[in-house]
């Protein structure tokens, strides 16, 4: 808990306490240096506290030992330079010896851990702005599950950075302090009801968990507050004030049931006292005990003794105007009088163990009180006061901030004393300075009838909640101060000049309210109104409620001094129930505003649990590059925290205003207007913009003012309220990222009085986030050939055609390009450096590309190659460390590139090229010498519908195909002679194929020679049906590869003549005796025919 701020710093007379105080502001900067031993509680409390630094430690009501499990302190730093910013670096100093005899080891600092051989963790630096703090959590792993109370010393070693970076370095002197001299002071652990001893450094003996753990003495049969009274008081000027806290209740039991021991009632008459309820009364006095009760209702409505249901009721029942807690440790003592003589002389002492705590008026700590609360002089109701019922009781809970109830009491008397615990026990009466100390009584209602009053009973009495303008006290609850006290103090606001307050004194110096006071939103015409705001008038009454509107108008507060203050309550209508509060009459400065960057996924729950913990966020000081993108943009969200203080325990009101105001860096911007402005309260419930809060936007600076029903909507109980800001900055993927570092600070502005000038403001610390370049990348292109050699003469022409539009983030530690959009425009980058055989591109950025080619004469284009130049972001789990890498995808399908090669930040690659293979053919006429031969024509065909004629040269006897036409590959062609030179007999046509080594293998029922194997091209003849019957290696040049078939015509052979040569016999002789050997045969046939 902050130091209260409504109680005064008392005057200082004493010597050594104004050397004690000087020390304690100088030793921190100039030995820098400390030991810590200080017993670690399970619910955060402060166990030092400085101008310079606060130490607290702590982790839930629920916390308990168990080995592994971590205990944490929590160290505040502060810094009080008016020159900011400024900067410390801090070194924690473990006594590892101590640690280990505690049980305790593996400490850690924010993450980081010690050096279990020295000792020694650090250095972390910590950056002041603005008189901002900065905290660090030291944490511990327990090494058994024994319940203890454990103390390690804990030096610090620091060394400031002034403004304008001047470095001061601290002496390293042993045994000097951050903290005060007296340091080992007593502090609590409630470790399932353990109080802590003394931080000693000692072995800590075991409790028995059958025994009371916390016990105070058992009074004698006196007055314990008169045993009590023989305590002696706290030294004159060691307290600050004390409070009544809120929330604290008499310590329970290991079973979190409320032990009685720390909860006495002692009575004059020694009344009997019963567990169980009952509609009797078995004595004048008899007292009920109702322990850990979970039924919960009105005991204060109108109560009459012959009702034994309603009587049994209020015995049995835990008022439900009290602080709750559901059941365990709900407990309270119902004094029941037979009737108002019983009263007489009655006395009774209700002793609490625990109520709240005293401040130190040197170290500004929080230590635990107790407290005795004696009640005598009670008087009973009659006539006016008498309104509702003859049931006479006083009701007490067992946390005093409750107060009291009492029924059918015209009056009783209260002395209030508090008392410092050791052990436990109650040790020393506080004794306080005047000025130094108060007690409050609100919610002062009065029943009077008014001019305004619409119901009443009788002449000038009235149930209307809306009466004002009482003019009375006739039926005013009011209180007097007795002993120990000073005069009554109503509301004030010192910047207005106007009354304040509803409390006035009459004649008789009775204090009364001027108005009644709404504590129930329908009024007795039946009108219901959702709110008190709603009520017409409302700000002329005041909302009964604790921190309700004008709730503090209707309070009186009387400052105290001494051991003992005595009070005198009075009833306005014979039932009262009064709170006891030490809590000022007027708002108190919101401060400890903290403030984080974090993901979108950030909720209230864990951005409240970071900052309790000092953290600043899971993206401060981190890329944002470890999110994702959306729509092209970055979105992330600030948050700013807000501690509350406890209503009742510290103020009796809320703020009168408080306003958010962050100034966004520039590029960095709300993603919705208004809507992306968003308020949550102590519970984590989102407030409705509009009704309970505002928002205005100017430029870069936003504004969120809670309205007086939004404040009203937030439980001020110490938790924190937040503000939200969903905001987005252009992630510039297609350009790489934009690097830039973004720092930003927010501000709350508290209004505690009602003048605008009483602003207050709390500006947070510091919190950043940044983008960092993404890497390029160097593409190298090499140009070979089929066998993988270098080959010349090719050109390249690289486009950028294309951006990335997505970054996506898998997890903290990974995240990379997504997607890419294609350019409307492509732009040609020109190469870094060239050979005739490889092209170089350095620094290229992300995107996607597009290499052109030329190809060198004779080859085959390559097929246009897209390519991608990427990115991935490499982290830790929680997003330090990251890294950058480049990346390199080919899109071509099929892929293009050979033998690609991606290594820091560089890529080489090959571009192969095919031999652009060309055949032809051509034919060489000779005659069977050999020689040319004119005059044949060729042709050629595959098809003989289409036939391809062939040039010639008579003179060569050289037939070529004809200009730019080529051979088909494996496609059967037929060479014929369509035209034979005179004399020579025609040629046979010739059969063949060209074939590329792909080809050889399907040629059926042959194989190619091995010596021919690893040809490119090859020519076959075949027969007229395409069986190859020769294998030819043609002649190759550059990509063409050509074949000559020799064609030989024969001349023709001369007819012979049937005459003879000159000089020779001829063969006409042959051919007449044939002649007439054939004849003769023909007459014989005829003539045997004849003779037949």
């Amino acid at each position: 808990m902050e130091t209260h701020r409504g109680i005064l710093p008392n005057k200082r007379l004493r010597f050594w306490w104004a050397v004690v105080g000087l020390i304690a502001l100088v030793v921190p900067y100039v030995t820098n240096m400390g030991l810590l031993a200080k017993t670690v509680y399970v619910a955060e409390k402060t166990l030092y506290k400085s101008d310079r630094l606060t130490v607290t430690a702590g982790d839930g009501n629920d916390w308990k030992w168990e080995n592994g499990r971590e205990v944490s302190w929590k160290f505040q730093f502060i810094d009080k330079d008016a020159n900011y910013p400024n900067k410390d670096e801090v070194t924690f100093l473990i006594d590892k010896e101590a640690a280990a005899k505690q049980g305790l080891t593996d400490f850690k600092v924010n993450g980081q851990s010690w050096d279990a051989k020295t000792g020694e963790l650090g250095g972390f630096e910590l950056y002041y702005n603005g008189g901002s703090g900065h905290s660090l959590i030291l944490t511990a792993k327990s090494t058994t599950d024994e319940k203890r109370a454990v103390s390690v010393p804990v030096g610090l070693s620091l060394t400031r950075t002034a403004q304008q970076g001047a470095k001061i370095k601290a002496p390293k002197l042993a045994e000097t302090n951050l903290l005060p001299d007296d340091a080992k002071m007593m502090v609590e652990a409630n470790l399932f009801g353990y109080e802590g001893d003394d931080a000693t450094g000692e072995d800590e003996g075991e409790t028995k968990p059958d025994e009371p753990e916390t016990t105070l003495p058992a009074p004698s049969s006196d007055d314990p507050a008169d045993v009590y009274a023989k305590l002696p008081d706290t030294k004159q000027g060691i307290v600050d004030g004390f409070l009544i806290e809120r929330g604290v209740r008499t310590t329970p039991g290991s079973d979190n049931k409320t032990d009685f021991n720390n909860f006495q009632l002692w009575s004059s008459m020694n009344a009997p006292v019963y567990t169980t309820a009952d509609a009797e009364h078995k004595a004048p006095v008899t007292i009920y005990q109702k322990k850990d009760v979970t039924a919960t209702g009105n005991i204060g409505g109108s109560e009459n003794e012959n009702d034994a249901t309603r009587l049994q009721y209020v015995r049995s029942t835990y008022h439900n105007q009290y602080e709750q807690t559901g059941g365990d440790n709900q407990s309270a003592y119902t004094i029941s009088f037979e009737d108002g003589d019983a009263m007489t002389n009655a006395k009774f002492t209700v002793v609490y163990d625990h109520v709240g705590s005293y401040v130190d008026s040197v170290t500004k700590e929080h230590h635990p009180i107790g407290a005795t609360m004696t009640i005598s002089n009670v008087t009973p109701a009659s006539g006016d006061h008498l309104q509702l019922g003859d049931m006479h009781f006083i009701d007490v809970p067992n946390n005093l901030y409750s107060g009291v109830m009492y029924h059918g009491i015209e009056s009783l008397d209260i002395k209030l004393q508090f008392y410092t615990l050791v052990d436990g026990k109650f040790a020393e009466r506080i004794d306080v300075d005047e000025g130094d100390g108060h007690v409050t009584f609100s919610s002062l209602n009065n029943f009077g009838r008014s001019a305004n009053s619409s119901s009443s009973v009788g002449a000038d009495f009235s149930w209307d909640q809306l009466s004002t303008g009482i003019n009375n006290s006739k039926y005013a609850e009011t209180v007097f101060g007795g002993a120990g006290t000073l005069a009554a103090q109503p509301y004030d606001d010192p910047t207005t000049d106007s009354d304040d307050t509803f409390m006035q004194k009459d004649a008789a110096g009775i204090w009364y309210s001027t108005v009644h006071g709404v504590y129930d939103l329908t009024d007795v015409n039946g009108t219901s109104y959702k709110s008190y705001l709603d009520i017409p008038n409302h700000q002329d009454n005041f909302e009964d409620s604790l921190g309700g509107t004008n709730f503090q108008m209707a309070a009186l507060q009387f400052p105290v001094s001494g051991d003992a203050y005595n009070f005198t309550l009075r009833t306005g209508d014979g039932n009262t129930w009064q709170t006891i509060s030490a809590a000022v009459m007027h708002p108190l400065e919101l401060t400890q505003t903290h403030k984080l960057v974090t993901t979108d996924d950030t909720t209230y729950t864990t951005a409240v649990s970071d900052a309790k913990a000092g953290k600043s966020g899971n993206l401060h000081e981190k890329n944002l590059a470890i999110t994702s993108t959306d729509d092209g943009k970055f979105n992330f969200a600030y948050w700013v925290t807000q501690p509350t203080y406890d209503l009742g325990t510290d103020s009796l009101i809320r703020p009168f205003g408080i306003r958010f105001e962050d100034t966004l860096p520039d590029g960095i911007s709300l993603r919705d207007g208004q809507n992306s402005v968003k308020l949550y309260d102590t519970e984590g419930k989102q407030l409705k913009l509009g009704t309970d809060y505002t928002v205005t936007i100017a430029g870069q600076k936003v504004v969120a003012t809670l309205t007086d029903a939004g404040i009203q909507a937030i439980d001020f109980n110490s938790d924190m309220f937040a503000l939200r800001l969903d905001v987005k900055t252009d992630s510039q993927v297609a350009q790489g990222f934009a690097k830039w570092t973004k720092r930003n600070t927010a501000d709350v502005y508290t209004k505690t009085e009602h003048s605008d000038a009483s602003e207050y403001k709390s500006t947070t610390n510091i919190v950043t986030v940044g983008l960092k370049d993404l890497p390029t990348t160097n593409v190298t292109i090499n140009k070979i050939d089929e066998a993988g050699a270098a080959l010349a003469g090719a050109k390249f022409e690289l486009k950028k055609v294309g951006e990335p539009s997505a970054w996506t983030a898998a997890s903290f530690a990974s995240a990379e390009i997504s997607a890419y959009k294609t350019l409307t425009t492509a732009t040609t980058i020109a190469a870094s450096t060239t050979t005739e055989t490889s092209w170089t591109w350095n620094n290229l950025p992300v995107g996607q590309y597009q290499l052109i080619e030329t190809a060198p004469d004779g080859y085959v284009k390559a097929t246009d190659v897209t390519f991608n130049v990427g990115a991935k972001l490499t982290a830790n789990a929680d997003g330090t460390g990251d890294a950058y890498t480049s990346t390199f995808k080919e899109t071509t399908n099929p892929a293009v590139l050979t033998n690609v090669d991606v290594k820091d930040g560089s890529v080489t690659a090959n571009v192969p090229n095919q031999l652009d293979i060309k055949a032809v053919f051509q034919v060489k006429k000779v005659d069977q010498d050999n020689k040319p031969l004119a005059g044949a024509v060729f042709q050629y065909f595959t098809d003989v519908t289409q036939k391809t004629g062939m040039n010639k040269d008579d003179t060569t006897g050289m037939h070529t195909m004809p200009t730019g036409q080529t051979l088909e590959f494996n496609k059967l062609y037929t060479l014929n002679e369509s035209t034979v030179p005179t004399g020579y007999e025609r040629a046979e046509d010739v059969y063949f194929k060209v074939l590329k080594q792909a080809d050889f293998a399907t040629q059926t029922g042959v194989t190619v020679p091995a010596d021919l194997a690893n040809e490119k091209v090859l020519f076959v003849k075949t027969d007229k049906d395409g069986a190859v019957t020769e294998w030819i290696k043609p002649d190759q040049n550059k990509n063409i590869f050509t074949t000559t078939f020799t064609v030989e015509n024969k001349k023709q052979e001369p007819l012979q003549s049937i005459f003879p040569v000159t000089g020779g016999t001829g063969i006409m002789g042959f051919v007449i005796v044939g002649l007439i050997l054939v004849g003769a045969a023909g007459a014989l046939t005829l003539k045997r025919k004849f003779n037949d």
